[in-house]
């Protein structure tokens, strides 16, 4: 029986997510042969590291759901950053009816103010 030490239990595990990511890049790269011109091979792999690096961070289970993030992320890097999609995110979550009533009551520069404020 094989048995490792934790130092090269974590190393092999990061070797396994690093072809992992190598192997989904170039599927990815296979597809988008302009991706592969520019940014390049490297860079497409250090985004879609950082797509699995969040992915695992924030508890993604699925590997589709992963694959799909890691896919973005190399089209949109840092996308889960972006405090206007964060800011839009808690827009759309509050009630509908609070919505309605506050753009009634609001002018147009308020909303924006409200929805657009880093």
């Amino acid at each position: 029986m094989l048995t490792l030490s934790e130092a090269q239990w974590r190393e092999l595990q990061a070797r396994d997510a690093h072809q992992f990511v190598a192997a989904v890049a170039d599927e990815f790269l296979s597809k988008r042969a302009d991706m592969l011109r520019h940014p390049g091979r490297e860079t497409v792999i250090g985004r879609m590291q950082a797509a699995n690096d969040y992915a695992l961070r924030v508890g993604f289970v699925s590997m589709p759901h992963i694959v799909r993030l890691m896919y973005l992320y190399a089209d949109a890097p840092r996308v889960h950053d972006d405090r206007l999609i964060v800011q839009l995110r808690w827009y759309f979550m509050e009630p509908m009816s609070y919505r309605y009533f506050s753009k009634i009551f609001s002018t147009a520069k308020l909303r924006i103010e409200t929805v657009f404020q880093p």
